[in-house]
């Protein structure tokens, strides 16, 4: 009887001692995927992994602001042409009043998110401010994109009644000029039988024609009324769909805005962001409540000196005490502990006791919701 642990050439077989897809890993990690995906699933920081998309962003809110101004543009400047009836006085004073309207607008846009984002306050004012100048320029772009399709769309197309008309007032003059003919036909100072039979067909004639003259006339004006009511009706509805576009580049540009203030924010907030071996700060003087970390600096409206960074120390109070560019002693306003300051404005020893001093003065708690 055949050995069984020989195979069919009668050489003994050999029991698989490794892995069979060794080879096959291997030949994956030295392949162009692999070096992919591994660029694409490996952790990069906020600001490196969103810079393509904040340049999109960035770009796509210059060209909602630019539309936004130039249909503004065209309700002021026809406005001001009306009143001053210059075009050049016109179109500066346009271009300065836009551009102030423009700048105003980012600016105030830009504030309002950078204080909600970092504070986590919602300002009135600045919403006011900002709620006012999208009203102004989303009821300019919409009202000057109408006003820039009405002015620019082409008029309807008119029939000329008189292209039409042509052949049968020619018909006409001609039997005009034959029924003057025929009047001179006359014996002993009258008009004979058959002149006066011949006037009689070219009259008959006459009126046919001009009936059909009428006819070609009402039916000319009929399409011409039909043509201009089916033009407005287009040119309003595009210029109200045009209208609505704007309004969408106005809200469109209201996000980009904010979006390039929350990149702005986090990228800055995630370098200041305490590493993750240190220890947190109890942002209440140590009760376990409200913590943060070193990012409050940033949080609080204070980025932290870039200098004596690593030479900050936690102790077993969870209090940092700086112990660099000290110029000498002092008491800390919240906790009364002694402390090095390194600057005449410092008040407190720590981070954590300047943020629980702002949170019992106000009676607030430091927003992070925005913050990761």
């Amino acid at each position: 009887m055949q050995n069984s642990n020989a195979n069919s050439n009668g050489s003994p077989a050999k029991f698989q001692t490794e892995n069979p897809h060794s080879e096959h890993f291997t030949q994956f990690q030295n392949a162009r995927l692999f070096a992919r995906l591994q660029k694409k699933f490996t952790p990069k920081p906020y600001w490196r992994q969103y810079q393509i998309l904040r340049v999109v962003v960035l770009v796509a809110s210059y060209l909602f602001n630019a539309l936004s101004a130039a249909t503004a543009a065209a309700l002021v400047y026809f406005f001001l042409f009306g009143m001053i009836g210059s075009a050049a006085a016109a179109g500066v004073l346009t271009a300065a009043a836009l551009a102030i309207v423009e700048l105003a607008k980012r600016e105030t846009t830009t504030r309002f998110f950078n204080v909600l984002l970092q504070f986590g306050k919602f300002s009135a004012g600045l919403a006011a401010i900002v709620l006012l100048l999208a009203i102004l320029s989303v009821g300019s772009s919409y009202f000057g994109a109408q006003r820039i399709v009405t002015e620019f769309t082409p008029k309807a197309q008119q029939i000329s009644s008189d292209s039409i008309t042509a052949p049968l007032r020619a018909q006409i003059a001609q039997i005009d000029q034959q029924i003057s003919e025929t009047r001179k036909q006359r014996w002993q100072g009258k008009i004979t039988a058959p002149a006066q039979r011949t006037i009689e067909r070219l009259t008959r004639q006459k009126e046919t024609a001009l009936a059909e003259l009428v006819r070609q006339q009402q039916r000319a004006d009929h399409k011409n009324d039909t043509s201009e009511a089916i033009h407005e009706t287009t040119t309003t509805a595009t210029a109200s769909q045009f209208g609505a576009f704007t309004l969408l580049c106005e809200l469109l540009f209201i996000l980009a805005a904010f979006y390039l203030e929350y990149y702005d924010y986090r990228s800055y907030a995630e370098h200041c962001k305490r590493p993750a071996g240190d220890q947190q700060i109890s942002g209440d003087g140590g009760n376990g409540s409200g913590k943060h970390s070193l990012a409050g600096e940033l949080l609080n409206g204070s980025p932290r000196p870039a200098t004596g960074v690593a030479n900050l120390r936690v102790n077993d109070t969870q209090t940092i005490i700086v112990t660099d560019n000290g110029t000498g002693a002092r008491t800390c306003e919240y906790c009364g502990k002694q402390y090095e300051y390194r600057h005449s404005k410092q008040k407190f020893c720590c981070d954590g006791c300047r943020v629980s001093a702002w949170q019992h003065r106000t009676g607030k708690t430091l927003n992070r919701r925005f913050y990761a």
